[in-house]
């Protein structure tokens, strides 16, 4: 937390981060559905305005920002196809 402002890592599949997708979020409000667009980099931050902590004096919300994890598949979880390919690329 920084002021009204939130912080918060999210983990992002690899093929999620390659083609995008749809990942739900849980804001201290309630889930919501965040769209990942293509070609998510860890790190990439998004902003999600108005989700954040209330100012006590303003009752203005600060925003929710979530910062991406991207999360690597295990090497023995690839089906052998995938692993070949992977392997003629490099």
């Amino acid at each position: 937390r920084k002021g009204d402002n939130l912080y918060k890592t999210f983990d992002v599949s690899l093929k999620e981060a390659l083609f995008g997708g749809k990942i739900a979020i849980e804001t201290p409000e309630k889930e919501v559905s965040l769209k990942v667009p293509q070609n998510t980099k860890n790190g990439q931050k998004f902003r999600l305005k108005g989700k954040g902590i209330a100012d006590r004096k303003t009752a203005m919300k600060g925003d929710l920002y979530l910062i991406a994890n991207i999360v690597l598949p295990d090497v023995n979880s690839l089906d052998s196809e995938l692993k070949t390919m992977i392997e003629t690329k490099l």
